[in-house]
Parts: structure tokens; C-alpha cells; sequence
């Protein structure tokens, strides 16, 4: 009865691990989405190389003040998609590492087998 019980438990720890991965890799997901379409929008800003097409550009000082702050929102878009892979790839990994390592499923010892015996 005591094995059956640690059996039982070691597979809703298995399971924990499983959902706590998901929970994490979900939301990286999500992340890495969002910051994609923030990429291709500023792309869309930046890419004409001015802001108004019906209307005077505005003057050249603001125009490349826009474009230095567009320059440092790629770069932390760009961050932001790195951290996100690398979050959800370090999760897999430590949930593979967990499951391998930790978690694992009880083994009688010879002393819980002779026992068993008699």
C-alpha cells in the first residue's frame, strides 16, 4: 500500500512539473508574439524615413530624435524576443532535468524486499 501510494505521488509530481513548465513557456510564447509585432510595426514606422506622407515633415532635429528612439526600441524588442527563447528553452530544460534527476519512481531497496518476503 505504501509503494502504491509513492507511485501515485510521484507521478503528480511529475505532473506539477509538466504544468509549472507550461505555465512558464505559454507566457514566453505570448511575450515573444507581442514583441514580434512590435518589431514589424516600427519597421513599418521606420522604414519611409519620414513620418507624414499628406502633410509637411516635421523638422529635421524631431525627425531624428524619432528615429534614436525607434533605434533603441529595436534594440530591446530585440532583447525581449532573445530573453523570451531563451526563458522557455531554460524552462524545458529544467523541467527535463527534474524529471530525470529528482523525480523518479521509487525503487525498493533489498531491505524493503526481504521484508516483503517474510
Amino acid at each position: 500500500a505504501g509503494l502504491n501510494m509513492a507511485i501515485a505521488q510521484t507521478g503528480i509530481y511529475k505532473q506539477d512539473i509538466g504544468k509549472l513548465t507550461d505555465l512558464t513557456v505559454t507566457r514566453m510564447d505570448c511575450f515573444h508574439g507581442i514583441a514580434a509585432m512590435g518589431l514589424t510595426i516600427l519597421t513599418a514606422i521606420y522604414c519611409p524615413g519620414k513620418l507624414g506622407f499628406h502633410v509637411p515633415p516635421p523638422p529635421g532635429w524631431l525627425m531624428g530624435l524619432e528615429f534614436v528612439n525607434i533605434a533603441g526600441c529595436y534594440l530591446f524588442l530585440g532583447l525581449t524576443l532573445w530573453y523570451c527563447m531563451h526563458a522557455a528553452m531554460r524552462a524545458d530544460t529544467a523541467a527535463t532535468h527534474m524529471l530525470t534527476r529528482f523525480v523518479r519512481l521509487p525503487i525498493p531497496s533489498q531491505g524493503m524486499l526481504d521484508k516483503a518476503r517474510k
